[in-house]
């Protein structure tokens, strides 16, 4: 039977001792923000700082928990000793088979200066590490290569599934897959076209466009460009003219006519 207050413990202790090797060189009050961080972020699994407080579990408020933890973060200005003490603590356990996968990463400002640096730094240390980067907004990535890391990534294509992979793993039909698409985490609700149409409006299309195009782009008139997003997917392989366009959208002038000249809606 597994012990699992002893092996709770153990990993706290295991937790505590690595933070002390990588914190060994700050003061004691940064030493003890840095292991309550940490320890945090890993009982926690998330790094909002709400839930970091709430893993501490101390005999005060959390929001006065959150305030202190906030306050020294906005303090600490030991990141890059912090970074090297880490480097120097792990890179033993660094071979050919190593893989760091960072999700989210064009939430970071300067991420791409940023890995750009540690690439090249791993390049000069001979760190046999092989790092993924993924993120929601893919146009924000590929922004982020092409202005600091060229020459220094792969990009890995993981495109919407095929007929056969749709047909081996939901029992697609030839008619759903053609209705459907091959996007695997709407799947589920095909049964439901009204709520598959939902999920599809709500949790693709709009990220899509809030995410990726207004992000990058100067829009004056965001509502209409939705609207005309719309208005295409329903014309979807079929011409339509510019007069019947305009007809069917509001507000639409000229503005239209500027649209298809926003870089990011061919990246």
């Amino acid at each position: 039977m597994v012990n699992y207050s002893t092996l709770g413990h153990n990993l706290k202790r295991g937790i505590f001792n690595f933070c002390d090797k990588i914190s060994s060189g700050f003061y004691r009050p940064a030493q003890k923000f840095i292991t309550e961080m940490i320890y945090g972020l890993i009982s926690g699994q998330s790094c909002f700082l709400t839930e970091i407080a709430r893993k501490l579990n101390e005999k005060i408020s959390l929001d006065k928990t959150v305030e202190r933890l906030s306050r020294n973060l906005m303090r600490f200005d030991g990141a890059d000793i912090l970074r090297e003490s880490y480097f120097e603590a792990v890179k033993k356990h660094f071979d050919d088979s190593a893989i760091l996968i960072i999700d989210e990463i064009q939430k970071v400002g300067g991420w791409s200066s940023i890995v750009k640096l540690l690439w090249d730094e791993d390049s000069r240390m001979r760190v046999p590490l092989k790092v993924v980067l993924t993120g929601s907004s893919s146009l924000l990535l590929q922004k982020g290569l092409a202005e600091s890391l060229l020459g220094r990534f792969e990009i890995l294509f993981s495109p919407h599934w095929n007929y056969a992979e749709c047909k081996e793993a939901f029992s697609y039909s030839l008619d759903d897959f053609l209705l459907f698409g091959g996007y695997p985490g709407a799947a589920t609700l095909i049964k439901d076209e009204n709520r598959w149409g939902r999920y599809m409006g709500s949790s693709i299309v709009e990220p899509t466009i809030s995410q990726d195009i207004l992000l990058m782009e100067e829009v004056r008139k965001p509502a209409l460009l939705r609207s005309l997003f719309m208005l295409g997917s329903r014309y979807s392989a079929q011409e339509l003219s510019f007069t019947k366009m305009l007809g069917q959208l509001q507000d639409a002038g000229n503005t239209v006519r500027t649209f298809p000249k926003l870089p990011a809606l061919y990246r």
